[in-house]
């Protein structure tokens, strides 16, 4: 995942899946603002949820590449629950759902942490 294009497309999944998400559970000023500028077809759940999964998909694929480079596999293995909870239950109990999309983003956060301190651990052992 090294380069420029490997970090943007991570950040365009991640932001898809809290994007998707919140359109599929019906996130009012989400909603409200994507109707004023004339894109209210986005609303329709027959086309977000397949969104939601691809961007899910995508954004499970980065984390386990990111687990190869800083060898910490808690984050992919929540991830991977909070994903699978974020799916099943996005018709069923919307605040599961919720959760789950807010615990994602904080794996994100903390997998980036990781990498970051490893990447740090390393430059100073080659001082």
């Amino acid at each position: 995942m090294k380069g420029v294009m490997g970090v943007v497309g991570q950040a365009i999944s991640r932001t898809g899946v809290v994007f998707f998400g919140f359109c599929c559970l019906g996130f009012a000023p989400l909603l409200g603002f994507l109707s004023a500028i004339g894109a209210g077809f986005l609303i329709n759940d027959l086309f977000l949820i397949p969104l939601f999964i691809v961007s899910l998909s995508i954004s499970l694929w980065g984390l386990k590449k990111k687990k190869k480079l800083h060898g910490n596999e808690k984050p992919f293995l929540l991830a991977v629950i909070l994903s699978i909870s974020a799916v099943i239950f996005l018709l069923l109990l919307p605040l599961i759902t919720y959760l789950s999309i807010a615990g994602l983003v904080a794996i994100y956060i903390w997998d980036f942490f990781i990498l970051h301190s490893r990447r740090l651990k390393a430059k100073s052992l080659r001082r």
